[in-house]
Parts: structure tokens; C-alpha cells; sequence
């Protein structure tokens, strides 16, 4: 159990890293203009949205939405995200990201 914990650590410490290299050559975070949908009650996270990602990793599969309808999933990626607060900006990466190319409008994070 200790020896998982341990390597997802390592995992998400490498997405990070990735990710913080990505954000580097980029002036603005992609996500700045998207509409998202919050979402606690399920396990992924989602857009149809490819220009958002920083990092993509191609995956096949498909997942199974709200209207019990499975769709595809064509990636898997990091996407930088704001969030406005009143001291300022937080700059949030968001890991894991599941590209889907026929979600409707939207961008899930559920």
C-alpha cells in the first residue's frame, strides 16, 4: 500500500514538473476564456477542448456520461487553470484531463 502511495506521488510530482516546464513558453493560460462546469459527485475530468492542453498524451477508451451514453476519449493531458479570489489569481494545473472530442459546449471537471 505504502509502495502505491508512493508512486502515485511520483507520478503526479512528474506531471507537475512537465507542466511547469510547459507553462513556461506560454504568456497566458489557455483556459482563460472557457466556460467550466464543477462537478464533485463523479471521477473525471473533462473537455472537448484540445487548444486547452499544455500537455497530451494520446489514450483511446470511452467513458460513460449522465445520460448513460458511453463517448470517446482521444487524450489525456494537464490544462492550466485561474482562479480568481480577491487577494488576486491562483494558477491551478489541472492533471488527468480527458479530451473529448464530442462533449457538448462545456468543460467538465467532475
Amino acid at each position: 500500500m505504502k509502495k502505491d502511495k508512493e508512486k502515485k506521488k511520483g507520478k503526479v510530482e512528474e506531471e507537475v514538473k512537465v507542466a511547469l516546464e510547459a507553462l513556461s513558453n506560454i504568456n497566458e493560460p489557455v483556459s482563460r476564456s472557457s466556460r467550466w462546469v464543477f462537478d464533485t459527485e463523479v471521477s473525471s475530468y473533462m473537455t472537448n477542448n484540445a487548444d486547452l492542453f499544455i500537455n497530451i498524451e494520446d489514450i483511446t477508451g470511452r467513458v460513460l456520461i449522465v445520460n448513460n451514453s458511453l463517448i470517446a476519449v482521444k487524450g489525456r493531458g494537464l490544462i492550466p487553470f485561474i482562479v480568481k479570489t480577491l487577494e488576486g489569481s491562483l494558477l491551478l494545473i489541472l492533471i488527468n484531463i480527458l479530451l473529448i472530442p464530442k462533449l457538448d459546449r462545456i468543460n467538465l471537471i467532475l
